[in-house]
């Protein structure tokens, strides 16, 4: 297990996958979390900690994903990756899929993801 310099956020797993540099991670706070992938590169937004917060506070590990650049491409813009799966086991039947809401800072009340178009909205 590696520690990182946040103390509320841990590194568990790093591994490079698909063409992703792929960092599994535990944090004790959203704002933690918020701040660490700021201090990596990583996009962050008021959305993105509202969006975090129930998965925190239910102690999800989160995997954060870069596009992987390999030796001489530092400079390239143009990068690919493969398609990639996430899959866990689970004592109950889930639906952990959210979206932020870029309006309000949070996700839509009554809805676990945005509303339609998207199909995945719970209600």
């Amino acid at each position: 297990m590696k520690s990182d310099a946040t103390a509320e956020v841990t590194v568990l797993h790093e591994k490079k996958v698909a063409g992703f540099n792929a960092q599994v991670l535990e944090a004790t706070s959203a704002p933690a979390l918020v701040a660490w992938l700021k201090d990596h590169g990583y996009e962050f937004s008021p959305e993105v900690e509202a969006w975090l917060q129930p998965y925190i506070e239910q102690g999800w590990k989160i995997t954060a994903l870069k596009v992987a650049k390999e030796e001489g491409q530092q400079d390239e813009k143009k990068l690919g990756a493969a398609a990639l799966r996430l899959s866990f086991k689970t004592d109950r039947p889930l639906f952990p899929y959210r979206e932020p809401d870029p309006e309000k800072g949070r996700c839509r009340p009554g809805c676990q993801t945005a509303p339609p178009p998207h199909l995945l909205c719970v209600r």
